[in-house]
């Protein structure tokens, strides 16, 4: 449904995984009130396995170099208008 919509008006639709790499979700729970300890490495191994072509590690990158990617990525794209 979405893609057909999307190609009626036009529009392209793309979906991206934002993600940081493993060592700093592992630090960003240590310095958490409620860590949640085991489960962040589940998580993270659970979106890294299912949906790998979408995600992209944003540690290192800046908020215009994500947009970039987004945009120009082929990727990313779910439907071409």
């Amino acid at each position: 449904m979405s893609s057909v919509l999307s190609s009626e008006l036009g529009q392209e639709i793309k979906y991206a995984v934002l993600m940081a790499k493993k060592d700093s979700l592992i630090k960003r729970d240590s310095q958490r009130e409620n860590k949640m300890g085991e489960r962040v490495l589940q998580v993270y191994e659970e979106l890294k396995q299912v949906d790998a072509k979408h995600v992209i590690y944003t540690d290192e990158l800046t908020i215009e170099q994500v947009a970039n990617e987004i945009l120009t990525q082929e990727r990313f794209k779910l439907s071409r208008a």
